[in-house]
């Protein structure tokens, strides 16, 4: 998956991480496949890897906090808190935040501006006929580019 040009690069930040004041808050960072023909989400990071069936995705909301000793201005963070049912009926969950791929300046707006392109890219897997798919170009900022041949 590191060669897919459709991946998206993104952090999983866990709940219990949204209070550290310093330092690294990702638990894990890897590739995010959403694919619209499999019908599924295939994650490939430096500690999980997983693979979800669209059916079991049960929401996608976004979620935003700034840890503590933080300025909201500047150390907000946007993730996309992934719910998941698990065959036992259980709710398993992901917080997905988009990682910059393009060298520039990421602001909490930019934050948050990435986790609404990574949401609607979910919402279209999981529901099409509701959500249009997001177009391509809209999608640079959470894309690596394109590798020259």
């Amino acid at each position: 998956m590191t060669d897919d040009p459709d991946a998206f690069f993104v952090q999983i930040i866990p709940r219990e991480n949204w209070t550290v004041s310093m330092g690294e808050n990702a638990g894990d960072l890897g590739l995010l496949r959403i694919d619209y023909k499999r019908q599924e989400l295939r994650y490939e990071g430096d500690v999980e890897r997983w693979t979800v069936p669209a059916e079991c995705v049960r929401s996608y909301r976004l979620r935003s906090f700034t840890p503590p000793n933080g300025l909201p201005f500047l150390n907000q963070y946007t993730v996309v808190l992934l719910q998941v049912e698990l065959d036992d009926g259980d709710i398993w969950e992901s917080p997905l935040a988009a990682q910059p791929i393009h060298f520039e300046s990421w602001t909490p707006a930019k934050r948050r501006r990435g986790a609404e392109l990574l949401q609607d890219a979910i919402a279209h897997l999981v529901d099409p006929d509701r959500n249009p798919a997001v177009e391509d170009e809209a999608l640079w900022p959470l894309r690596p580019p394109a590798r020259v041949r």
